[in-house]
């Protein structure tokens, strides 16, 4: 059965893949009922522009004037419950300005407390099309593994002016039972 999380994000892409928006976008403007991207305003300001990418997902020009604490690109991924030792996956076929990494994270929202976990690994933009694929594997420290939440995968972007082409996007969910993960459960991982 798929979980409920990867057959939303499967919703998203598709919608997202067909809304083909363009133009400069205002602070409230969604990409799609949960794409946006996000910034801080008290230091300064984000201003994306979408240029048309057909079968593509996103094509932003982002210019950046004075110091916004943070700019982020956020999907998304639906309401459901992950278990401890459950994997995650996430494929991007991503190109940006130049070449940089992100640490993606998950934010989940029980109620009125949001919890982040910080995903295992970097995804890698480069100058070209860059294909990069990330494993999570749930741990007990993570805010994943509790009651069911509303998740969204947040992009942290650099503070600075860049373009970013997101030409796709896979989530992936493997079940504890499984049996991958992507590293051996010690005692010191327990520990956190």
């Amino acid at each position: 059965m798929t979980h409920p999380c990867i057959a939303s994000t499967a919703a998203t892409i598709s919608a997202l893949r067909t809304a083909n928006i363009s133009g400069r976008l205002d602070a409230d403007t969604r990409l799609s009922p949960s794409v946006y991207f996000s910034s801080d305003d008290k230091g300064g300001t984000a201003d994306v522009t979408l240029y048309p990418h057909e079968g593509g997902l996103i094509n932003a020009e982002i210019k950046v004037t004075g110091h916004p604490g943070w700019l982020s690109l956020n999907i998304g991924l639906g309401t459901g419950a992950f278990n401890e030792g459950d994997t995650l996956g996430i494929i991007t076929d991503i190109r940006g300005t130049d070449t940089f990494n992100i640490r993606p994270y998950i934010r989940s929202s029980r109620n009125s407390d949001e919890q982040d976990t910080i995903l295992s690994k970097d995804i890698t933009f480069g100058g070209t099309p860059t294909i990069s694929t990330l494993l999570h594997t749930v741990s007990p420290a993570d805010a994943l593994p509790h009651d069911e939440a509303y998740h969204t995968l947040i992009l942290p972007l650099p503070i600075r002016d860049l373009s970013l082409v997101l030409n796709d996007l896979c989530l992936f969910h493997l079940g504890a039972e499984s049996g991958l993960s992507e590293y051996s459960m010690t005692l010191g991982r327990l520990a956190g």
